[in-house]
């Protein structure tokens, strides 16, 4: 039988070859690559939860009710400062000395674990991912549906 190659021009006289006319999205392989490429990404998600619940265990007591006022009750860094007789700016930067020290502890797993950099697009891309994290975390649960 003859071969044909795919990077042969599709027709005569057209510069386009076989190859970039086959559908690319849509192929068995890609779809393939697509699902295990989201299973990783929810069990790194799973494994930074695990690694995120052991660090808010290991804070002090201030610090845990702090991550609760702000994430699970949803009040103000001014709310959270009247409540806890302190000024907004000391909330502040509680809140982001936690999140800092969050966010060392997951940049040090997956440095050990993923053996990832810690370039600063990184850091603000796993900073992102805390502070989502935490919102999931402490968010209130929905009233289960009965049937």
């Amino acid at each position: 039988p003859a071969v044909t190659s795919l990077n042969q021009p599709q027709y005569e006289d057209s510069v386009e070859e076989q190859l970039d006319a086959l559908p690319t999205d849509s192929t068995p392989m890609a779809q393939l690559l697509a699902a295990e490429a989201y299973t990783q990404q929810q069990q790194r998600l799973r494994q930074i939860g695990v690694v995120l619940k052991e660090e808010i265990a290991n804070l002090d007591a201030a610090s845990q009710t702090l991550l609760s006022l702000y994430y699970h009750q949803a009040l103000t860094q001014k709310d959270i400062a009247g409540q806890l007789h302190i000024r907004q700016y000391q909330v502040s930067r509680k809140l982001s000395r936690i999140r800092q020290q969050l966010l060392l502890s997951v940049v040090n797993w997956s440095q050990e674990t993923l053996h990832i950099s810690t370039e600063s697009a990184v850091l603000a891309n796993v900073s992102e991912v805390i502070h989502e994290w935490l919102q999931r975390h402490y968010s209130p649960e929905p009233p289960e549906v009965s049937e």
